[in-house]
Order: C-alpha cells, then structure tokens, then sequence
C-alpha cells in the first residue's frame, strides 16, 4: 500500500515540474519552474510564474542607451528610439 501512495505522489510531483518547467521556459527559468513546482506543486506554478524573466538566457540584449532589454537584430530601440550600432562579427 505504500509503494502505491509512493509511486502516485511521484507521479504528481513530476507532472506538476513538467507543468512548471513550461511556465519557467517561456521566462528563461525552465529548471527553476520543474524544482519549484516539483516540491511545492501549484503554489510552484504561481512562484515560477511571478519571476522575473532572465533575458539573458532569452537571447536578448540591453540597448547601450535606455539599458532596456531588446532583440539582438534590431536597428533602433523600440523604447528610446536610438540608433543602434551593429559590430562586425570579426570587430572587438
């Protein structure tokens, strides 16, 4: 009987990470989304889903002006409307 309650729990803790591993993914925070919605289970879902998104790991930029994070192809910043300067890719 308890290898049962064992198993069922460990089922829910690894659907309830996967769940959370989809809501970190879309803010850059995947494995933080699986371990805390694994341990903590919805209340996970609703922590993962407050964080703050880490851009860095979403391939975004800050633009040298505003300090905004920005797509890395784009020509003007969308928030201070400066020009931006693109680097050769052989230039350091």
């Amino acid at each position: 009987m308890g290898a049962i309650i064992f198993f069922y729990w460990l089922i829910s803790a690894l659907v309830s990470g996967l769940i959370g591993w989809l809501i970190g993914k879309s803010k850059g925070r995947g494995t933080a989304g699986f371990w805390f919605s694994f341990f903590f289970g919805v209340i996970g879902w609703i922590i993962v889903a407050l964080l703050a998104p880490d851009y860095a790991k979403m391939g975004k930029i800050q633009c040298p002006f505003c300090k905004e994070w920005i797509n890395p192809d784009a020509l003007i910043c969308p928030h201070c409307h400066q020009e931006l300067v693109k680097r050769d890719a052989g230039s350091k």
